[in-house]
C-alpha cells in the first residue's frame, strides 16, 4: 500500500473492558484481541504502530494503522509508513499519495471491491495472516498477560519457527504490545519488529489530501460494466483516478473493447479530460 505520514492527534486513553477480560484460554483470548470489528464494537479506533528491523538489530522502517472515525466523524481505514507513503479508505472518499511518482491520487473501487480491500485490510490489520500459528506459553508479568505463539518453518527452514510474543492487559483483554522473533534451531531469537497498539486516538487527515475529498472542481469518469450497469466516479479535475476492479477482469478504453486501458495523462495544466468513459469485461 502506498501512505504519507499525516498529522495524528492522540486523545485520551479510553479503558473500556471488554466482555472477555475474564476469558483464560490463551488463543481465544488473541483471536478477539486482534479481531478489529470485535474492537471497534467498544472503541472508536484502534492504531497499530510497527518498527521493522534488519537482520543487525537497527530500525529499517515504520508502519502505521489506522481504523475508526477521524476528527469530522467519517469512518476511515488508513495505512501509511515512515517513507511518506498514505492510503485512506473511508466513507468520504478513497485517497493516497505516492512518494516514488510524488503523486496524489484518488481510488475509484469497482464492484464489490471497496468491501474486499477494507475486509483484506483489516485481516492483516496486526501482521500478516499465520496460518499455523500455535498455542506456545503463557506468563503473568506486571499485570500482563504474555501470551507466546510459534510457527514452524517447513523445507530448507525446518527447525526454524516464527515467534510471536502479545503483550495483553489482564483486566480489559486489549492486546497493548506485539513483538516478532525469528527463532533458529538453537533456540536464539532475532527481532523482527515491535508493534504498539492505542486506543480510542483521533486521526486527522493531512489538509492537501483532505482537500481531494473536499473539492467541488472535479471530473466525470464513467466506467461501464458487463451487465449493461455504470459506476461514476467523481475524482478532481487535476487528481489522477486510480480504478481497482477484480482481477478477472479488464479495462477498456472504447466501447469495443479493442484498446486496454493504461491510465491518463494530464494536460500542461495538469488537468484530465472532464468525461472520460471506460468499459469492463471478463478477461479472455
Amino acid at each position: 500500500m502506498k501512505r504519507i505520514l499525516a498529522c495524528i492527534v492522540m486523545a485520551a486513553m479510553m479503558v473500556v473492558p471488554f466482555a472477555f477480560s475474564e476469558e483464560t484460554d490463551p488463543m481465544s483470548v488473541l483471536k478477539k484481541g486482534l479481531d478489529v470489528d470485535f474492537i471497534l464494537s467498544g472503541h472508536e479506533s484502534i492504531s497499530v504502530n510497527r518498527i521493522y528491523f534488519d537482520a543487525d538489530g537497527s530500525e529499517m522502517f515504520s508502519a502505521f494503522l489506522f481504523a475508526g472515525r477521524d476528527v469530522d466523524g467519517r469512518e476511515m481505514i488508513i495505512s501509511e509508513d515512515s517513507e511518506g507513503n498514505v492510503e485512506i479508505l473511508s466513507d468520504a472518499g478513497c485517497v493516497g499519495f505516492d512518494t516514488w511518482s510524488m503523486k496524489m491520487y484518488a481510488m475509484g473501487f469497482v464492484m464489490d471491491e471497496y468491501e474486499e480491500n477494507i475486509l483484506q485490510m483489516k485481516q492483516n490489520f496486526f501482521a500478516d495472516v499465520r496460518l499455523n500459528e500455535k498455542f506456545f506459553s503463557e506468563e503473568v508479568k506486571d499485570g500482563a498477560r504474555i501470551i507466546t505463539t510459534k510457527t514452524y518453518y517447513q523445507g530448507d527452514f525446518i527447525g526454524g519457527c516464527d515467534v510471536v510474543e502479545y503483550i495483553v492487559d489482564a483486566e480489559s483483554g486489549l492486546i497493548k504490545e506485539i513483538y516478532e522473533y525469528f527463532e533458529d534451531e538453537a533456540g536464539e531469537r532475532f527481532l523482527n519488529s515491535k508493534a504498539f497498539v492505542t486506543m480510542d486516538s483521533q486521526y486527522e487527515i493531512n489538509p492537501v489530501l483532505s482537500a481531494i475529498l473536499e473539492t467541488e472542481n472535479t471530473r466525470n469518469v464513467y466506467v461501464h460494466l458487463p451487465d449493461g450497469t455504470q459506476m461514476l466516479f467523481m475524482p478532481p479535475l487535476d487528481t489522477e483516478l486510480m480504478i481497482i476492479y477484480p482481477e478477472e477482469y479488464v479495462m477498456y478504453e472504447d466501447e469495443m473493447k479493442t484498446r486496454m486501458y493504461a491510465g491518463q495523462e494530464a494536460d500542461e495544466e495538469g488537468n484530465y479530460p472532464e468525461e472520460t468513459h471506460l468499459y469492463l469485461d471478463v478477461f479472455g
